[in-house]
């Protein structure tokens, strides 16, 4: 006398339990050029609101503070528009 097992079945589809985690779609790595070309805009906007905070917190007189407050004025519009009135230990935190 021989029992018959019951076949195999596959799970219904609207049983499948979805992953507790999402997976990782992995990217090709951004190449050298692109990492010093980031690197760089990093380092101009830090250098850029630096002035714009050292323009703003002193009112120098004379040609020199005349020069600083203009080359601030035109570097304003490159600054990120959250970081620009914020002092420059506060850029340095965020940039970073």
């Amino acid at each position: 006398m021989t029992v018959k097992q019951p076949p195999a079945m596959a799970p219904a589809p609207e049983a499948r339990v979805a992953p507790a985690f999402e997976t990782a779609v992995l990217e090709k790595p951004a190449g050298l050029i692109r990492r010093a070309m980031t690197a760089n805009r990093h380092l101009l906007g830090l250098l850029f609101g630096g002035m714009v905070a050292h323009a703003r917190l002193r009112r120098s007189r004379g040609v020199r503070g005349l020069l600083e407050r203009m080359a601030a004025v035109v570097v304003r519009p490159l600054v990120r528009s959250d970081l620009v009135d914020r002092p420059f230990a506060v850029q340095l935190r965020r940039r970073l």
